[in-house]
């Protein structure tokens, strides 16, 4: 905004120096100020179509973590290799097995099948089971294109698990997605809806 020349004239009276144009916020900066206010136990959702610039809003959420030393974990890109399921996942089996069961890979033959021979779905699936496996109490866990090209039924089953997940891990899960219905199941306490002029809403206190 240009001063005016009534501020501009007061500066000169006072011989206060005159200030720079005040420069409006970046795109999404007040949601990403929601973002960083999520607590631990609690999952946000950022959803919107395609080029609404969820991951430009993940992606900085990501870079003021990073500055903030907060420890971040992402769901990363999906392993092909010839490892099974179980073996991508150290440490106790028990927990590895409750990591794959929340993220729709419960069936034994799964657990035990290489990397390579699942389906494009099954390792997206196995990406979020080895991002939320190495979660540890008040970590950040992001995941882009949550439930993408996953059925209906299997994205409305892994959905309702997230928010008792990170409540019960102490966790902060912020998930993005296009898909706007997945809302219900996931149950957000904050639900950001991306675009030009982000909007927001918060189903639970920050805490």
């Amino acid at each position: 905004m240009i001063p005016s020349a009534r501020a501009s004239r007061v500066r000169a009276i006072f011989g206060l120096p005159e200030a720079a144009p005040a420069q409006p916020p970046a795109p999404g900066a007040h949601a990403l100020d929601q973002l960083l206010r999520l607590g631990a136990g609690q999952v946000a959702y950022v959803t919107g179509p395609s080029g609404s610039g969820k991951s430009t809003l993940l992606g900085a959420l990501r870079h003021a973590l990073r500055l903030l030393g907060a420890r971040v974990i992402e769901v990363a890109e999906p392993p092909d290799g010839p490892e099974a399921a179980i073996d991508l996942l150290p440490g106790p089996v028990g927990r590895a097995l409750r990591a794959l069961a929340l993220a729709g890979l419960g069936e034994a033959p799964l657990a035990v099948r290489p990397a390579f021979l699942l389906s494009e779905g099954e390792r997206a699936r196995l990406a979020l089971a080895r991002a939320l496996h190495g979660a540890r109490p008040r970590a950040w866990v992001l995941g882009d294109e949550f439930a993408r090209g996953l059925d209906a039924w299997t994205s409305a089953s892994i959905a309702c698990g997230m928010a008792r997940w990170a409540a019960r891990a102490r966790v902060r899960l912020v998930l993005a997605g296009s898909r706007e219905e997945l809302a219900g199941a996931i149950r957000p306490a904050l639900l950001v809806g991306a675009g030009p002029c982000p909007a927001w809403t918060w189903t639970g206190e920050p805490r």
